[in-house]
């Protein structure tokens, strides 16, 4: 067997590992955010870009999670131990008490940036999930990379395989921002008449087409470099031709299409009725036994995973929308959620002061979903009589994702309310077309672009900035480690030198970027 088949024959036939390992490490990211914020807190260290701050930073940002897949895989405790050690006593150092802080928001006025600004913890969390798929990429080919934490062939969990429905997420997550801001802006009472609905709707999937050349362009760049360059493939992940960038690009097309239906049941209960309905074709309608079984002879059967799995990625899109729904706006809005709210909806009910268990602060619509998802994985797992299957992205792998997410997604949450004291905030929201509105509405502006910018790494900011080029770069440096060196016979302290000098070359590509205001995305 020549190399590239060795390589091939590495990742494939993987049955992968336990979920409680899996939370276990990547709660490494978790520590590395809170002793980055205790050091941020408490210290003068990150005060200034000084190469000291720039290599803690990078430990933190980067290097912890690395060393949590390879080396230290099995012994997450003593890595976190590691990481807090040298912090702890800094957490009693005396800091000055927090004061409870009233942000006056004047709704008439809001503009985008204010209602929807950039929070912290989800640019941490974003990052550290674009860091480690970026170390995973390259790791799986080196043996200190468990196999466990690599994708299945076709049933069981991986971090990997995690990994994978989490980018998925979190797209959509992000995706509800435009929805928001359309909402937001809608009046009460008006409508288009249906000859401009249908060129409204039209116009709106043809933007969002446009919006996905890009990926669809890498996704071509990446099919062209994998057949010309006999780079190993794995079949069964998605098909012959198809990839990941290309589900990532056919997936906010599906949501627009699908966006008519949206405005008329809630996103999240539309994306379990997806699921759901998905499984039940899968199971009862011979879908299942046609993608794991069937001959390749056409262009349907030589790409059945990748066309097939986009049912169960779509679900995972639309649950991504539905959190960012309550998570992105700056305060909490009506019937949040299950829905977006206009301007007169949230005036018409903080006038009333109506209370309903669908509004919900970010944190407690976290651990709602969280709660549900991991129930009903828990109680689908135990009954069903199959398992989870990113191949096919059915709907255990669809409750999973989806579990851990929110769940991490309140961690990280947590973290910020706890160490940053965001908790201590509360809003008061009026409308007035006076100036002396605005005048406060720009203070609280500024307000907002300072925290964003004290509580996120340096080294994360940056990642997130142009995260879709630095998983391209990621990609391009992975290709040509694989063409240049001999992974799968690597020791491990040799992989681990590899893969570190590959990601402080990421670090350089993407601080560069920043350091110069380039924003690519």
């Amino acid at each position: 067997m020549d190399l590239k088949g060795k390589k091939e024959e590495f990742v494939s036939g993987l049955t992968g590992g336990s979920t409680l390992e899996i939370y276990t490490v990547t709660s490494v990211s978790l520590v590395c955010y809170v002793a980055w914020s205790i050091l941020k807190k408490k210290t003068s260290l990150f005060d200034t870009q000084s190469f000291a701050a720039l290599l803690v930073d990078y430990f933190l940002s980067w290097f912890g999670l690395l060393l949590s897949v390879t080396l230290y895989c099995n012994r997450t405790s003593f890595l976190v131990a590691l990481i807090l050690g040298p912090v702890i006593p800094l957490i009693f150092k005396r800091s000055k008490p927090q004061v409870k802080k009233q942000v006056h928001i004047n709704v008439s006025t809001l503009t985008k940036k204010q209602y929807l600004p950039y929070k912290p913890y989800l640019t941490v969390y974003r990052s550290q999930m674009m860091v480690i798929t970026c170390i995973a990429i390259l790791a799986v080919d080196f043996p200190v990379f468990p196999r466990r934490f690599a994708k299945v062939e076709t049933w069981g969990t991986s971090l990997m395989d995690l990994g994978v429905g989490s980018f998925v997420f979190s797209m959509g997550m992000v995706s509800e921002r435009p929805v928001l801001v359309q909402k937001f802006n809608t009046i009460s009472g008006s409508g288009l008449r249906p000859v401009s609905a249908v060129k409204s709707y039209i116009s709106y999937v043809g933007r969002s087409i446009f919006a996905v050349i890009p990926l669809i362009i890498l996704g071509g760049i990446r099919l062209l470099s994998v057949k010309s360059l006999e780079y190993q493939e794995h079949v069964t992940e998605y098909g012959k031709h198809w990839n990941f960038f290309i589900t990532l690009a056919a997936l906010p097309v599906l949501s627009a299409l699908a966006s008519p239906l949206l405005k008329l049941v809630p996103t999240l209960l539309l994306s379990i009725a997806f699921s759901v309905v998905y499984e039940v074709f899968l199971v009862k309608y011979g879908w299942l036994s046609y993608v794991l079984s069937a001959e390749r002879i056409d262009l349907i059967s030589d790409n059945k995973e990748g066309i097939f799995s986009m049912f169960g990625y779509f679900s995972i899109f639309l649950t991504g929308q539905s959190t960012g729904t309550f998570l992105l706006p700056l305060f909490p809005t009506p019937g949040n959620l299950f829905g977006a709210s206009s301007k007169d909806d949230i005036l018409r009910n903080y006038r009333s002061h109506k209370k309903s268990w669908t509004m919900v602060t970010p944190l407690k619509g976290l651990l709602i979903l969280s709660v549900f998802f991991h129930t009903a994985y828990y109680v689908v797992d135990k009954c069903y009589v199959y398992g989870v299957s990113r191949r096919l992205a059915n709907l255990l792998y669809v409750l999973w994702v989806s579990a851990y997410n929110t769940s991490f997604l309140a961690g990280y949450n947590l973290v910020e309310t706890l160490l940053w004291g965001d908790g201590s905030k509360s809003f008061k929201l009026y409308f007035d077309e006076k100036d002396e509105a605005t005048r406060l509405e720009e203070t609280s502006k500024k307000n907002t672009s300072k925290e964003y910018d004290l509580q996120t790494p340096t080294l994360l900011h940056a990642v997130n900035n142009n995260s879709l080029v630095t998983f391209l770069v990621a990609n391009l440096l992975t290709g040509l480690v694989n063409m240049t060196y001999n992974t799968i016979d690597a020791k491990d302290l040799a992989a681990v030198g590899v893969l570190t000098g590959y990601t402080l070359a990421l670090v350089v590509f993407t601080y560069s970027l920043w350091s110069l205001r380039i924003v690519l995305r």
